[in-house]
């Protein structure tokens, strides 16, 4: 029954060139993006921008799921109606980041290492209950610095997340990122993510996880923010499709790339080139946060009344990632209504 329901949920998640919203950050990160904006940093301001987000009336057309953090799960975003509920009457399945962030590790300075596995499989019956039905777990990798040792620690706690959240009928996102800041080239960081995901989807098979009900978060195969050497997408596109191929098993339930700091055009560009490698066994499709929403946020910070001005932008940026999700997605497409930012903002919490 448990895997009918997972069953049911990927194939909605995955459907034809919809994506997922990425809506998880924390309240320190989404407060730091603010203050950036100089966008004072209330609940009430996290509520308005987030409703101005979800409640777009064309949203179910893009997109399939929204990951909420905890904060926005519980709030309503009208009288007597969560933003759960809102969603599953707007034909888009409530999922939730169940992660509790990152935390520094004893003996290995700078590492990172997600918490959250303490009382876990009692706060997915209470979102199962609240109307989750997919959730999310994060773990960072550096290209540079990151550790064999910290990254099978927090491989095995993902596999154990996996494993509790598909036990709850909730669809597990494994999301083994693999930062864009640094200085790495394009081969270091192909390297590095070629270990971490053949690490990862070991400790998946020892946990008996049903890879099946699992959907996987990657980063794209990127040279680092601060390379001297900038990869084109091309070779972007090469070496993520390669990745794919090599390391990820045919019968997962399906695949969804994160955006991890990159522009807004930067991230379809790449979806698109990799699209035009396919058709790929399993589906694929993204989930941006920032790619997404920093031109939205822009605009928001500049007048937050301007609800109708603000969500034009949003469908702008989604029809954009639509396009790339055909493989049709070029630089000639863009309307420039949501293409120019004065920055990219502050990453989730590391």
């Amino acid at each position: 029954m448990k895997s009918e329901i997972l069953q049911n949920t990927i194939q909605k998640l995955f459907a034809t060139d919809k994506g997922i919203l990425a809506a998880d950050e924390s309240v320190m990160s989404i407060n730091k993006r603010f203050e950036a904006l100089n966008i004072p940093q209330t609940i009430e301001n996290r509520l308005a921008f987030r409703k101005t987000l979800i409640a777009t009336p064309e949203l179910h057309n893009y997109i399939s799921g929204v990951i909420f953090h905890d904060e926005t799960f519980r709030q309503k975003i009208e009288a007597g109606k969560t933003f759960a509920q809102y969603c599953e009457e707007n034909n888009i399945i409530p999922g939730i980041k169940v992660d509790e962030g990152l935390a520094d590790f004893p003996n290995f300075p700078g590492e990172k290492v997600t918490m959250g596995i303490d009382g876990l499989r009692k706060r997915f019956e209470e979102y199962f209950t609240l109307g989750a039905r997919f959730c999310k777990w994060r773990m960072v990798v550096d290209v540079k610095t990151s550790t064999d040792e910290i990254i099978e620690l927090n491989s095995r706690n993902l596999a154990i997340y996996a494993a509790l959240a598909q036990g709850a009928g909730v669809v597990p996102i494994i999301e083994p990122e693999v930062m864009y800041d640094g200085d790495h080239t394009l081969d270091e960081c192909r390297e590095k993510m070629s270990f971490v995901l053949t690490h990862l989807f070991g400790d998946l098979a020892l946990y008996r996880v049903d890879i099946k009900n699992v959907i996987l978060k990657t980063a794209m195969t990127l040279s680092g923010k601060q390379s001297l050497v900038k990869a084109g997408s091309d070779d972007i596109a090469n070496d993520t499709s390669h990745i794919l191929l090599s390391t990820v098993p045919e019968n997962i339930g399906g695949v969804v790339f994160l955006s991890g700091g990159q522009t807004p055009t930067e991230a379809s560009l790449n979806l698109s080139k990799i699209m035009q490698h396919g058709p790929y066994k399993f589906p694929i499709t993204y989930s941006y946060s920032r790619a997404l929403q920093d031109p939205v946020l822009e605009a928001f910070s500049k007048n937050t009344a301007d609800t109708e001005g603000i969500r034009k932008i949003f469908i702008d940026r989604l029809n954009m990632n639509t396009l790339a999700l055909e493989g049709k997605y070029t630089l000639e497409n863009e309307t420039g209504l949501s293409s120019h930012i004065d920055n990219v903002t502050h990453s989730q919490d590391l």
